[in-house]
């Protein structure tokens, strides 16, 4: 019995296709250059100090100046391996992946209305996130108390008495960015602050949110174009595990201990494990930090990107009845 149903269900169209994209070349093409990507990022990084000095020009006397020419060499060669890494990924994406068969049967979550639905909500969270790496975005004009209204009669001031009318409103311009915003830093080094609460890899996480949204927007069904699309959540699984890692040895940058135990990688596992006996105030101090015009603008990009998109299948069913009501 455990036979005929195992049998069953892997001559199911949605086994059937999994099985069909596993050993498909386009899903190859789709999963490959992106994992190559990320192994020759581990491997350089990881080997940096090696590499630095194996380029060093050995006929320069003076250290300094050697070790300089070595870390300009690696930085070369660590540019030239990751730009033919993302050449390869452009490539795989326009040649061998994009709309390639074999495809999700129909009634799946992707492509379809609920696929969309789930789209904006990671896309809205990656441009969230985004968002607060940026400098603070606060409303270019605003009003505020003229001084030049405050005067004095006979010592007292005038504004203060009963009958004086409400001091002047003056009408004033400033910078859309507040790049001087210090109220959202702890001032503890070991402490974090607004975006490292919600992750220590901002920039890597937002990327795989919103490019894994997109993936859910494939309407063609097709699960090698789907596949690309998540492959930067394994960039931002792995990629940031490794600074972490190197961060830790000391290579190329540092992560205290008590840091490393307030953050994390992966977005709000730092701030679950703190928050476990009292939540309510380190989610306070996040909602504080937040830079909400930030936010909203975000959210709001991220609605405008869903009505702007169109699903092929419905253009195509418009084209259909078009031309079957056209005349002869």
């Amino acid at each position: 019995m455990v036979a005929s149903i195992l049998t069953a269900a892997s001559v199911t169209p949605m086994a059937q296709s999994l099985r069909s994209a596993i050993i498909s070349s386009p899903l190859k093409w789709a999963i490959g250059p992106w994992a190559l990507f990320i192994f020759e990022n581990a491997v350089l990084s990881e080997n940096r100090t090696s590499l630095i000095s194996f380029f060093e020009d050995s006929d320069v006397a003076d250290e300094e100046i050697r070790k300089a020419s070595g870390d300009s060499r690696y930085h070369v060669f660590y540019g030239l391996c990751s730009t033919s890494a993302c050449a390869s990924i452009l490539y795989g994406y326009r040649y061998k992946v994009r709309n390639a068969a074999p495809y999700f049967p129909k009634g799946v979550i992707v492509g379809g209305p609920r696929g969309r639905a789930f789209a904006i909500v990671l896309q809205a969270a990656g441009l969230a996130l985004f968002s607060q790496t940026l400098p603070k975005f606060q409303i270019p004009v605003e009003y505020q108390n003229d001084p030049t209204a405050f005067s004095t009669e006979r010592g007292t001031d005038k504004w203060a008495e009963e009958t004086e009318k409400p001091p002047a409103l003056k009408f004033s311009i400033r910078c859309p960015f507040d790049f001087a915003d210090s109220t959202k830093i702890s001032g503890d080094e070991d402490m974090p602050s607004g975006v490292d609460r919600i992750t220590r890899h901002p920039g890597l996480w937002s990327m795989a949110m919103f490019s894994a949204g997109h993936a859910f927007t494939v309407s063609t069904l097709s699960i090698p174009q789907f596949s690309f699309f998540l492959m930067p959540v394994a960039v931002a699984l792995f990629g940031g595990a490794h600074t972490d890692s190197r961060f830790r040895r000391g290579m190329g940058g540092t992560l205290g201990v008590k840091y490393d135990e307030r953050t994390s990688n992966v977005p709000f596992f730092g701030l679950l494990k703190q928050s476990m006996e009292s939540p309510a105030p380190l989610f306070n101090k996040l909602m504080d930090e937040t830079k909400v015009l930030n936010a909203a603008i975000a959210i709001g990009s991220a609605f405008s990107l869903a009505l702007l998109r169109r699903p092929l299948a419905s253009n195509t069913a418009v084209r259909m009845a078009v031309k079957n009501v056209a005349p002869a």
